[in-house]
C-alpha cells in the first residue's frame, strides 16, 4: 500500500500540472479549437494505446522467458525495435486516409505525437518492470513541466493566439525532449536495428498467446475513445468540449486507479504463489474504503469548483463529471483483476469482455447522445465500463 501511496502523490502532482494545463486552454482558446485538439488527441490515443500499449504490456509479462533474451538491454532495444516498425507500418498505411481527408499538417503531427507519447511511455514501462517507481513517475512529472512552461510562455510573453496546432506542437516537442533523455541508458539505440531479434519478438507474440494482448488494447483504444469520436458525429463541438472538459476532470480521479495498475501489475508477475497474490489485492481492497468516500466527496464539491474553473462555460459539465465519477469507483473496485487474467495467461477472455462492452457502448450512444448530449455519452461510458469490468471480475474469481 505504502508504494501505491507513492506513486499515487507523485502521479496527483502530475495530474494538478495537467489540471494547471487545462484550466489555461479553457480560458484562452475557443471552444472549436478546443474540441478538435480534444479530437486530434483522441486520434494519437488510438494509435499509442491500441497498439503501443499492447506491446509494453507483453514486454511486463515476462516474455523473454519464451524468447530466450537474457540481457535486460538487448531485450529493451529489440522491443523499442518492434514499436518503431509498428509505428512505420501505420504512418504507411494511413496515407491513403492522409489523402482522402485532406488532412493536411495534422497527419504529421498525430504521426510525431505517436512516436513522443511512445517514448515516454515504453521508458516508463521499463522502469515499471524494475520495480523502479520513482524514476518512472519523475519522467510524468517532467513531460507536464516542460508543456506547461511552453503554454505560459506562448500565452504570456510571445503573445501567440493559440490554436490546436500550436497546443499539438508544444506537447510533442516536450514528450520528445523528455523521452529521449528517459531512454538514454536503457537501450542500446543501436539494438533497436538487430532486426534477428526484433523478428523473434514479432513471431512469438503472432504465433503464442500474446497476440490476444494486442488484440484486447487495440479494442480497449477505441472502446476509450467511443465517446468522443460519437459526440464528434451525433452532437455539436459545444457538447464535444463540454464532455472533453469534465472528462479532465474525471482523468484525475483515475489517477488513483492507474497507480494501482501501476504497481500491481509487475508485482503480480513476480509473485510466486496465491497467498502472495491475494496479499496484494488485499491492500486494494483496503484502498477502496479510502477511495469511494473521497470521490463522493469530490462530486458534492464539483457542483462549485467546476463552474468556477470554465468560467461557466459548460453548465452541463458537473453532471456529465458526476456520472463519469461513479465510474471510476466501479473500475477502481473491479478492473484491477484484469491483472489476474494476465497473470495466469487468461489472455483470450480480455477482448471478449471488452467487445461485449464496446457494442454496449455503440448501442447506447446511438440513443443517449442526441436525446441527452455530452450527458448521455457519460450514462453510456458508465454502463459498458461497468459490464466489462464485472465480467473480468466474476472471470478472476474462479482462478482464486
Amino acid at each position: 500500500m505504502k508504494i501505491i501511496l507513492q506513486v499515487l502523490s507523485f502521479n496527483t502532482l502530475s495530474k494538478g500540472l495537467t489540471a494547471l494545463i487545462t484550466i489555461l486552454l479553457i480560458r484562452y482558446i475557443p471552444s472549436d479549437e478546443y474540441a478538435q485538439y480534444i479530437f486530434i488527441l483522441s486520434i494519437i490515443s488510438i494509435v499509442t494505446q491500441g497498439l503501443l500499449s499492447g506491446i509494453n504490456r507483453i514486454y511486463l509479462l515476462n516474455i523473454e522467458q519464451k524468447l530466450v533474451i537474457h540481457n535486460e538491454k538487448y531485450l529493451a532495444s529489440s522491443f523499442f525495435g518492434f514499436q518503431i516498425i509498428v509505428v512505420l507500418t501505420i504512418a504507411l498505411l494511413g496515407i491513403p486516409l492522409y489523402i482522402m481527408f485532406n488532412m493536411g499538417y495534422y497527419y504529421l503531427l498525430i504521426m510525431f505525437g505517436v512516436l513522443s507519447i511512445g517514448f515516454i511511455e515504453y521508458s516508463k514501462t521499463i522502469y515499471q518492470k524494475k520495480l523502479m517507481f520513482m524514476k518512472l513517475s519523475i519522467i510524468e512529472i517532467s513531460r507536464n513541466i516542460l508543456f506547461l512552461v511552453g503554454i505560459v510562455i506562448v500565452i504570456f510573453l510571445v503573445s501567440i493566439n493559440l490554436n490546436a496546432f500550436y497546443i499539438l506542437l508544444l506537447q510533442i516537442a516536450a514528450f520528445f525532449l523528455v523521452g529521449l533523455f528517459a531512454l538514454k541508458g536503457l537501450i542500446h539505440f543501436e539494438g533497436i536495428f538487430r532486426l534477428k531479434e526484433v523478428w523473434k519478438i514479432i513471431r512469438e507474440v503472432i504465433k503464442g498467446k500474446h497476440k490476444y494482448i494486442l488484440i484486447y488494447f487495440f479494442i480497449l483504444a477505441f472502446f476509450a475513445q467511443l465517446d468522443v469520436f460519437m459526440l464528434k458525429k451525433l452532437s455539436t463541438d459545444f457538447q464535444l468540449a463540454s464532455y472533453g472538459s469534465s472528462f479532465r476532470y474525471y482523468s484525475l480521479l483515475l489517477l488513483a486507479l492507474g497507480s494501482v495498475h501501476t504497481v500491481i501489475i509487475p508485482m503480480i508477475q513476480k509473485a510466486n504463489s496465491l497467498n502472495e497474490i491475494r496479499n496484494i489485492y488485499i491492500k486494494q481492497i483496503r484502498l477502496s474504503f479510502l477511495f469511494v468516500p473521497l470521490v463522493m466527496l469530490i462530486i458534492l464539491l464539483s457542483y462549485w469548483f467546476i463552474p468556477i474553473i470554465d468560467s461557466g462555460k459548460y453548465p452541463e459539465a458537473p453532471l456529465i463529471f458526476t456520472i463519469l465519477a461513479i465510474s471510476s469507483i466501479i473500475s477502481f473496485v473491479l478492473s484491477p483483476h484484469s491483472n489476474l487474467l494476465q497473470r495466469f495467461e487468461y489472455y483470450d477472455f480480455l477482448p471478449i469482455s471488452v467487445s461485449v462492452a464496446f457494442c454496449i457502448n455503440i448501442l447506447l450512444n446511438s440513443f443517449f447522445i442526441p436525446a441527452y448530449g455530452g450527458v448521455g455519452a457519460a450514462a453510456a461510458t458508465l454502463i459498458s465500463y461497468a459490464v466489462q469490468n464485472s465480467l473480468i471480475f466474476y472471470k478472476s474469481l474462479r482462478i482464486q
